[in-house]
């Protein structure tokens, strides 16, 4: 027997219909009450997290942006503007991050919130007062930031040094040879250490830019320098000589002693230039002129013997030819011409004098010849500004012999000053004021009649006179012009000393 479903009447067909409408209608209201709560829900958050960060950090001068892809060194480079109230203190690193383009490590006590109004300041800045308003700290470690709490980067910057004294604990040992070329080996040794060795020709020392276990020797003989340590402090050892084993500019000091008479200097075509006259009490005066600046010391050893004067004479003026000239005319005498060459910053001496002989007695009451010396001194130590003027520290000593006392010597008269004087490359520095007394004898007579033995002296007469001079010190500084740094290429390419230096530099000390 075989079952076959029976067709639907009109009625049953109907029912169907109706319930189909129904349920189609109450799907379409279900899903549009889900939509609008989504909608609902969407807007509330974006309306929350708008009142909470109402501006967005962003570099001054840019518009703010979801997210920038910056350079490495780009924290380096902006000032930040940041304004916001009652935000996580986590969201605020974040954005600072983001513009940064650093890498953010924040550690589990990293929590609170903060407000803060900060326009156009560094970004440094903004980052410290963030976390100094939570007690935070930070530490910036190449391109990775990390906060956290002080005590936690504390032991974090102990454990890395620990680390990094191990480390250098297990680096290996090595032996490099420096020999100097314009430097005195024991010098160096000074410059590398606190004290200056002395005593026994090679020198064992430690120094602080040597590691612990590192050491050197100083062979003052050979001038060279024998360091035993690690790479990287044999590199830092090998950076500092090349810093200081340069030449030395060196100075030409040319002096010029001269007896002058009566209107030498005006003839010459001396400017005068800060008068200081000698008294008890110091009194400083300060001379000024084109290319010479001086400043005086008017103490001297001798008070009331007159004025020292300091002038000076361009260097277009052929000096040695106008000195020469005078001389022939009989307005002057020169009585030294000392030359030298000293280095920049160091002490060049010149003296002209005689030495006086006095009698003294010695512990078993004998008589005994003793010497002093009755000089004129001076005493130059130049140095070289940046702009290529010599500053001169100027010590000048007169001795003159005095009157004769009641034990048969005579008196040494001494005059003295200290100074200090700018000029510039080869002008001529004038030192004037040093007054003496010369005794002349002048002799006249006819010629011919008067050389006649006996009758001659009828024509003929002689006079003695005693007459004022001057003494002039004429100082002109030259700097030392030579190709020796550009030479220094050839020379050391030959050294292995300064080979095995310079692959140090090369390779990082590695």
């Amino acid at each position: 027997m075989t079952l076959r479903p029976r067709a639907p009447n009109d009625d049953t067909r109907d029912l169907v219909n109706r319930w189909r409408k129904n349920t189609h209608n109450q799907s379409a209201s279900h899903s549009i009450l889900i939509f609008l709560a989504i909608f609902l829900a969407i807007c509330t958050a974006s309306h929350a997290t708008a009142r909470e960060i109402p501006a967005a950090v962003h570099p001054s001068g840019h518009l703010p942006q979801e997210r920038q892809d910056a350079p490495a060194t780009r924290h380096n480079e902006h000032n930040v503007s940041m304004h916001f109230s009652n935000v996580e203190i986590t969201q605020l690193l974040q954005q600072l991050a983001r513009m940064t383009g650093l890498n953010l490590v924040m550690g589990a006590g990293v929590k609170g919130k903060a407000s803060l109004h900060l326009q156009d300041v560094p970004w440094q800045e903004a980052l410290e007062s963030i976390i100094q308003s939570q007690g935070l700290a930070y530490r910036l470690h190449g391109q990775v930031l990390m906060i956290a709490h002080p005590d936690t980067i504390a032991a974090l910057q102990t454990q890395t040094l620990r680390a990094q004294r191990e480390a250098e604990q297990q680096r290996p040992l090595r032996t490099a040879h420096f020999r100097t070329h314009y430097l005195d080996v024991m010098r160096l040794v000074k410059a590398l250490g606190n004290e200056s060795p002395s005593g026994d020709q090679v020198t064992h020392a430690q120094y602080p830019i040597l590691s612990a276990r590192g050491h050197l020797l100083a062979d003052e003989r050979t001038n060279t320098l024998i360091v035993r340590d690690t790479a990287v402090h044999i590199a830092a050892v090998a950076d500092l000589i090349e810093r200081l084993d340069i030449p030395v500019r060196q100075v030409m000091i040319e002096a010029r002693i001269v007896i002058a008479r009566q209107n030498f200097t005006e003839d010459l075509g001396v400017r005068w230039r800060g008068m200081g006259r000698y008294s008890q009490q110091p009194d400083f005066a300060l001379g000024q002129a084109d290319g010479l600046d001086v400043l005086l010391p008017s103490s001297a050893n001798t008070p009331g013997v007159g004025q020292m004067a300091f002038g000076y004479i361009g260097r277009h003026i052929a000096i040695d030819l106008e000195l020469n000239a005078l001389e022939a005319q009989g307005y002057g005498e020169i009585i030294s011409q000392p030359k030298l060459i000293t280095s920049n910053r160091t002490e060049a001496v010149i003296r002209s004098g005689q030495q006086l002989p006095y009698t003294s007695l010695d512990s078993d009451g004998n008589e005994q010849v003793e010497f002093k010396d009755a000089v004129l001194a001076l005493q130059v130590t130049p140095e070289i500004t940046r702009d290529d003027k010599i500053l001169m520290q100027l010590k000048i000593n007169k001795d003159a012999r005095g009157e004769l006392t009641r034990n048969g010597n005579f008196a040494i008269e001494t005059n003295a000053i200290e100074t200090q004087v700018l000029v510039n490359d080869s002008e001529t520095l004038v030192i004037g004021g040093i007054l003496s007394s010369e005794d002349m004898e002048t002799l006249s007579k006819i010629p011919v009649l008067g050389d006649i033995p006996w009758l001659g002296a009828l024509f003929r007469h002689s006079a003695q006179s005693r007459e004022k001079v001057e003494l002039l010190v004429f100082i002109t500084p030259r700097l030392l012009r030579t190709d020796e740094q550009a030479g220094l290429a050839g020379e050391f390419a030959d050294d292995t000393s300064h080979t095995q230096y310079l692959s140090y530099r090369s390779n990082g000390g590695r």
